[in-house]
């Protein structure tokens, strides 16, 4: 009798991802800690008629040394929050639940999801139309994730997208389902088991924001979104990314309410979320948000310039070393973000040359 693996035995069987249950289980992931997330997304599930299951979500804060060296690339556990790994982490410990009990597909929720009216039908009939080989299909999104394009994703959207990096062409699939060009989000999605497999292969360990990473173009990915959304981010509360976070950080900005204040493109993003997003955690200990990073910006180009235009000799060079030190601090927040999006996909890249070859060897000995 030939011995194969079961990686070898689960390579030979992926085929065609159609979610055969008609009903596929939906998980929401939450933090011991949150217990009023919890309740309020009790309630709502209830409301919804919806059966789902808590996922025990991973706490950054909580992970050892130990852990910290087995779960997560090296740079990451000196340049991310801890809230932003024990994200990665948890969506990584759906992946393995869907793997490990053989659902066909699954739906995971984070706790500050609103799901839309009749969203069980939704999810089923959109899963029906998705072509046989799928991997992930987002039922809620933010960033560049409009059918219509660049010319219906809002401002930041597409400024965003550059900034990252790893767009992809959107095109339309059917008049529900489309292919994103830069989505971000991982609030509500399906994932097949297909899809979830191939995640756990690719993204071993912790690097960067779990959506950043997972639904870069350049990983191997069968993604899609649906349309309209079906469900959204309560974009309007604090993150558990950062643990008290506010607008960027900036605390003495109560008079300027952004949370009513949306980004655009469909996704009811609020500027106030966008504001407190991590980018990085420099040594340290401090924390650089994207309204930090903005407002050191601003605040430097707009001291600098009016330096650099007076009339004292010594004052011009302290606006002009001062416009350099923005502008070097600006490219060192971009560089350390490529960066660790890079390390992630480089090791993706390793990990899909490893199921290339052991998809060769396996299919040679059977």
């Amino acid at each position: 009798m030939l011995h194969i693996s079961r990686w070898c035995a689960l390579l030979l069987t992926l085929g065609p991802a159609a979610c055969s249950e008609f009903s596929p289980p939906v998980f929401v992931i939450n933090l011991e800690r949150s217990t009023s997330r919890l309740q309020r997304m009790a309630e709502q599930m209830d409301l919804a008629g919806l059966s789902w299951r808590r996922l025990q979500a991973v706490d950054g804060s909580n992970l050892s040394a130990a852990e910290l060296k087995h779960l997560v690339e090296p740079a990451a556990v000196h340049m991310l929050p801890r809230g932003v790994i024990g994200c990665f982490l948890s969506h990584r410990r759906f992946w393995e639940k869907v793997q490990e009990e053989g659902h066909s597909c699954a739906v995971v929720l984070e706790d500050d999801v609103e799901v839309m009216p009749g969203f069980s039908s939704a999810v089923r009939d959109y899963l029906s139309e998705l072509p046989p080989a799928w991997d992930v299909c987002l039922l809620g999104a933010l960033g560049c994730a409009h059918p219509d394009g660049i010319l219906a994703e809002g401002f930041l959207n597409p400024l965003m997208a550059v900034y990252l990096g790893g767009t992809r062409r959107c095109r339309k699939v059917s008049d529900r389902l489309f292919v994103p060009r830069k989505p971000g989000g991982t609030h509500a999605y399906a994932v097949s088991q297909r899809g979830a497999s191939k995640l756990l292969r690719l993204l071993p360990k912790a690097s960067f924001h779990v959506d950043l990473v997972a639904w870069h173009s350049a990983l191997p990915l069968a993604l899609y979104a649906v349309h309209p959304f079906i469900a959204f981010q309560d974009t309007t509360k604090p993150s558990t990314l950062v643990d008290g976070s506010s607008v960027g950080g900036v605390r003495s900005l109560h008079w300027l309410d952004m949370t009513q204040l949306m980004v655009g493109g469909g996704t009811r993003q609020s500027w106030a979320h966008v504001f407190a997003e991590p980018l990085l955690r420099v040594p340290g200990g401090l924390l650089i948000t994207v309204g930090r990073h903005q407002l050191a910006l601003g605040l430097g180009l707009a001291i600098g310039s009016a330096l650099h235009v007076s009339s004292n000799g010594l004052v011009r060079l302290t606006g002009k070393l001062l416009l350099g030190l923005v502008g070097s601090f600006a490219i060192a927040i971009w560089a350390g973000v490529r960066w660790l999006v890079h390390l992630s996909l480089a090791a993706a890249a390793e990990a899909q040359r490893a199921m290339e070859h052991e998809h060769t060897r396996c299919s040679g000995t059977v």
